[in-house]
């Protein structure tokens, strides 16, 4: 008998589970768009506290060198196809130049960006405008993978993009001046250990040389 009451409980028990999983099905379908925006709203939000943590950690082992190639396959991609829209919306290439030097930039907002080299300087000064245009930015993947092995960035310019100077192992000085207050992730990743960033006191570059672990020299 008590086995007969314990079966019963049970199945009583699993009648009731079942409609209460029924009925939250039935909420779920309704709130689902609810949903995913709340889960991409989290998503973003972790990405951004990931970034924060990364650009205040120095980390270099296997796990971080792997993330790392993981980044820059999926960042030129996303610039390939921004720099195919951008060209697309502009109708043409008339808006990309290059300095006589080697460098290339773009112009927008009446503002310059520098955005690769091809130049067969290893020692680089990067100007403070060209053209008539002030240089505020050094784009994302401008100088990677190449052979400089000395940069000087001059005052005026703003921003240093996402490694901007990853992969160049040649690389042994770079003077950032205190106009540089944004330096993307991974700016001086891959490089040699040997690196020195020559920075000022109380500059965002030297907070972002000591947070990655980089060599720093104030001047």
């Amino acid at each position: 008998m008590k086995k007969i009451t314990a079966i019963l409980c049970l199945t009583a028990l699993l009648f009731l589970f079942a409609s209460c999983s029924s009925k939250d099905s039935d909420a779920d379908d309704t709130t689902i768009d609810d949903k995913l925006h709340q889960y991409q709203s989290t998503i973003t939000s972790l990405e951004n506290q990931i970034l924060l943590l990364q650009q205040n950690q120095y980390v270099n082992d296997s796990e971080y060198q792997k993330k790392l190639a993981e980044l820059t396959e999926q960042l030129n991609a996303l610039k390939a196809e921004t720099d195919t829209s951008a060209d697309t919306a502009a109708g043409s290439s008339d808006n990309i130049a290059e300095i006589s030097t080697g460098f290339k930039y773009i112009i927008s907002d009446n503002k310059a960006t520098i955005t690769g080299y091809d130049g067969e300087d290893t020692q680089i000064v990067i100007p403070a405008s060209v053209d008539g245009y002030r240089i505020v930015a050094i784009a994302d993947g401008a100088f990677e993978n190449t052979a400089v092995k000395s940069i000087i960035i001059s005052d005026g310019i703003e921003t240093v993009g996402w490694f901007a100077f990853n992969g160049c192992v040649k690389l042994r000085s770079v003077t950032i001046p205190s106009s540089v207050t944004s330096i993307g992730y991974s700016a001086f990743g891959a490089t040699d250990s040997s690196l020195t960033i020559y920075c000022h006191s109380d500059s965002f570059a030297l907070a972002y040389a000591k947070s990655y672990g980089l060599s720093y020299t104030v001047i």
